[in-house]
C-alpha cells in the first residue's frame, strides 16, 4: 500500500514538473515572439478562418490559445469577446488592444459552462499537453447550439521541429489526420472542413514533372538547358518567358490567402479548418460524426 502511494505521489510530482516546464517554455516562446516575430504577417494566415467564421455580431466569442489576440482584432461583436492564453506577455498585448484577456490554461478554462456562441482554437491543439481535455473544456463552455472552429496542421512531418531542440523543449507535440480528428471530435458533429495554406515547396513546373513518365520529364529538362545555349538573338525570348514565369509564381504566392482554393487543386494543404457543433446529448463519449 505504501509503495502504491509512493508511486502515485511520484507520478503526480512528475506531471506537475512537466506542466511547469511546459508553461515556462511557452512563456519564453511568447516573449521571444513579441521581440522578433516567428512569423511575418500573422494576420494574413487568419483570412481563410475569418471567412469561414463569418459575422459574429451579437455573439459571445472565445479565442483559446489566442496569442496576442489577432483574431479578435478582426471581430466586431456587441456581446462578450474574450481570449485566454498561458502567456502573460501575449495577454498584456491583447489588453492593450482592448480585449478581455485572461491568463489561463485550455485544460481548465476559467469560464462558466454554456457561455459562448463561438469558440476558436487556431493552431493550438498541436501544442497542448492533453488535447482531449482541451476539447472537452471547449465543449463545456460552448452553448448547446454554439460553433467550434479548430485549425490544425495537417499530416505534418514533426521531424522538422528537431531544429528547436536545445532552444524550446515543447513545440508541435502531435500531428493530425482524418482518423485522429474523428477520435478527437467524438463529442462533436463536423459541419464542414476545408484545407488551407497549400504546401508549395515545389514550384508548379517541377510538380508537373512528377506527373510525367521519366523520359518525358528528362526531355523537358533537356529543352530547358538547350534554351540557355541558343544564339543570343533567340535567347532573349527564353529569358523573357523565364522571368515572366517566376514573376507570376512569386506574385501568386504573395496572394495565397486569397487564391488558396485554386492552389489546393494542385497542392496538399498544410492546415485544415474544422467547423463543429456539439452533439445533442453533450456526452463526450458519444460519436456523432
Amino acid at each position: 500500500m505504501n509503495q502504491m502511494l509512493t508511486d502515485a505521489r511520484a507520478e503526480s510530482d512528475a506531471k506537475t514538473a512537466l506542466r511547469r516546464k511546459f508553461r515556462q517554455c511557452y512563456r519564453q516562446i511568447a516573449e521571444d515572439d513579441l521581440v522578433k516575430s516567428f512569423e511575418e504577417n500573422k494576420h494574413v494566415r487568419n483570412i481563410p478562418l475569418l471567412r469561414m467564421i463569418g459575422d459574429v455580431s451579437g455573439k459571445n466569442v472565445l479565442d483559446v490559445g489566442s496569442s496576442q489576440g489577432l483574431l479578435l482584432d478582426a471581430f466586431k461583436s456587441d456581446a462578450l469577446t474574450a481570449c485566454v492564453d498561458l502567456a502573460e506577455a501575449y495577454m498584456r498585448v491583447a489588453r492593450e488592444h482592448g480585449h478581455r484577456a485572461v491568463v489561463g490554461d485550455g485544460e481548465a478554462l476559467p469560464f462558466h459552462s454554456d457561455t459562448f456562441d463561438v469558440v476558436i482554437c487556431s493552431d493550438v491543439l498541436e501544442h497542448v499537453l492533453d488535447v482531449e481535455t482541451v476539447v472537452e473544456q471547449v465543449g463545456r463552455v460552448l452553448k448547446p447550439d454554439g460553433t467550434f472552429f479548430a485549425v490544425v496542421p495537417w499530416e505534418e512531418d514533426l521531424s522538422k521541429y528537431k531544429g528547436f531542440e536545445g532552444t524550446y523543449e515543447f513545440t508541435h507535440l502531435r500531428s493530425f489526420n482524418a482518423e485522429v480528428m474523428r477520435n478527437l471530435f467524438k463529442g462533436f458533429r463536423i459541419v464542414r472542413w476545408r484545407g488551407v495554406a497549400p504546401n508549395v515547396e515545389r514550384p508548379p513546373h517541377l510538380k508537373l514533372m512528377d506527373c510525367f513518365p521519366g523520359f518525358v520529364a528528362s526531355f523537358f529538362r533537356y529543352m530547358g538547358r538547350l534554351g540557355r545555349r541558343v544564339p543570343w538573338r533567340l535567347q532573349k525570348y527564353y529569358w523573357k518567358v523565364h522571368y515572366a514565369y517566376w514573376d507570376w509564381y512569386w506574385g501568386q504566392l504573395a496572394r495565397l490567402p486569397e487564391w488558396d482554393w485554386l492552389w489546393l487543386w494542385f497542392y496538399p494543404p498544410i492546415h485544415m479548418i474544422f467547423e463543429l457543433t456539439p452533439c445533442a446529448s453533450r456526452d463526450p463519449s458519444e460519436r456523432c460524426l
